[in-house]
């Protein structure tokens, strides 16, 4: 079973930009409305919104833990309390990072490693605060659904801040900005013959 509470990672005003062929539109919005049906067990890991429909059901989905997610099942799947069904499906991580990591090696022995010079404890609690950026196949994905897009992207990045609090000292992370795109090809953007993001360049 899970112990859950609820959960924050987006900044109070959020900041949305998406990058057109006519130019940057940016807007803010409540960061608090997005992430109110945000809950976590830090526990177990897990990072779920719950969604309250009609009848007292729960839309629920998101990760139970760091190897599991949970999704709504289909209407003709319905338990037969009539509540809104759902299953627990297994995360299939994906080995590799598209040769990208051949790319690092051969950079790293070409380069000579700097000097560090320790200038002081690092400071024992500190965050980081995040822009993510959606290119142009990711946003795409969503058909303009705004609200999905930037749901996912509040799940997302709470299961990796869940990560980070494993860390001593612990890192946590704050979504200060969401940046879309509706043009293609970007110039940040670099991808390999099969369409595959080079995540080095």
């Amino acid at each position: 079973s899970l112990h859950l509470r609820k959960a924050s990672i987006l900044a109070r005003s959020l900041l949305l930009r998406d990058v057109t062929r006519d130019g940057v539109v940016e807007q803010y919005i409540n960061g608090a409305h997005y992430e109110r049906h945000l809950y976590e067990d830090t526990k177990k890991k897990a990072s779920l919104l719950l969604k309250p429909t009609e009848h007292g059901n729960y839309f629920v989905t998101g990760l139970v833990n760091f190897t599991h997610r949970i999704e709504p099942a289909k209407l003709r799947e319905r338990s037969s309390t009539r509540r809104a069904a759902h299953k627990i499906v297994q995360i299939h991580s994906i080995q590799g990072s598209c040769e990208s990591g051949e790319v690092i090696e051969r950079e790293s022995r070409e380069a000579a490693l700097p000097e560090v010079e320790m200038r002081g404890a690092i400071a024992q609690e500190f965050g980081v605060e995040l822009h993510f950026i959606s290119d142009y196949n990711h946003t795409k994905h969503f058909g303009g659904n705004k609200d999905a897009h930037i749901y996912y992207v509040t799940l997302f990045l709470h299961s990796v801040s869940l990560r980070m609090d494993q860390l001593t000292p612990p890192v946590p992370i704050g979504i200060t900005k969401i940046q879309t795109t509706s043009t293609n090809p970007e110039s940040y953007v670099k991808l390999w013959e099969n369409g595959d993001l080079i995540g080095n360049e």
